[in-house]
Parts: C-alpha cells; structure tokens; sequence
C-alpha cells in the first residue's frame, strides 16, 4: 500500500474514534451532547464578547478624542455585543427552534 492510501485509512478510522469516547446508547445520550456542546458554544462566545467590550471601554478610555481610536472602540462595542446575542442564542437554541416548529426535544428522556 502507498503512503496517500494509509493516510487516507489512519484519516477515515480517526473520525470514528470520538464516537466510541461518547458511547451513544440512546436517543437521550444524543440530547446530552447536543445540550452540552450548546453550553459551551454559549460559554465561550459570552467570554469573547466580554473580552471585546472591556478591550472596546479600555479604547474609549484612552482614546483622547482620537476619532480612528474611537470609531475602532464603537465597533468593538458593537461586536461584544453581537457576541453576547449569539451566546443567549445558543444557550436557548433548542428551545427557539423547539417553538418554531413546535416539538419536543426530549422524545421521553428523564432529565
């Protein structure tokens, strides 16, 4: 077998693995995931918009009435808090799309 063949095998067999660390054993295992993954996409967009609005407040501080500086902290505002939307979103996805279709996400699951 050449190289490109048995990279591309290691490549493909490497996608199965974090399946297994998962162990999916039902319908309710697949919710876990999917809440959890939504926890933490929430975490870190609201940490990033953190970071951007206290980086945007340190620019509007220093600025000296230097308009380039200003007109960069007002869209870093901005960005902060377009980062904080899109968290609250994602932490609430399921349920958003959950009343716009109106199902449930739980199929039985006990939570």
């Amino acid at each position: 077998m050449d190289k490109k063949a048995t990279g591309g095998i290691l490549v493909a067999a490497a996608q199965f693995v974090p399946l297994t660390a998962f162990a999916v054993t039902n319908v309710c295992d697949i919710f876990d995931i999917v809440q959890r993954v939504q926890n933490w996409f929430a975490a870190f967009f609201f940490a990033i918009a953190a970071i951007m609005i206290l980086y945007a407040g340190f620019l509007f501080l220093t600025g000296g009435g230097n308009e380039d500086t200003l007109k960069k902290a007002k869209t870093y505002l901005i960005y902060g808090l377009i980062g904080i939307a899109i968290g609250l979103l994602a932490g609430n996805a399921v349920r958003v799309v959950q009343s716009i279709v109106g199902g449930t996400s739980t199929l039985g699951c006990q939570r």
